[in-house]
């Protein structure tokens, strides 16, 4: 479940509007992430989960301002 949640996001910054720079970087902090979180949920899997519920709710945030900003500007 962890490793689905973590795809999902990285499918949504793929998909997103976000430079490619931001876009890459993004990515590779992701891939951190992911790797972190693998090991985490070897000893501390409840929390591993917890960290990417949190993820996926900042992700969910981070586009809705994106969204918000975007609208303010027309």
């Amino acid at each position: 479940m962890i490793h689905d949640t973590l795809s999902k996001i990285e499918s949504r910054i793929g998909q997103s509007g976000v430079k490619d720079d931001a876009k890459a970087e993004l990515l590779t902090l992701l891939g951190t992430l992911k790797s972190e979180v693998a090991e985490l949920s070897k000893t501390h899997g409840e929390a591993a989960q917890s960290i990417a519920g949190f993820t996926q709710v900042s992700a969910h945030e981070a586009r809705s301002e994106e969204h918000t900003s975007e609208l303010q500007s027309h």
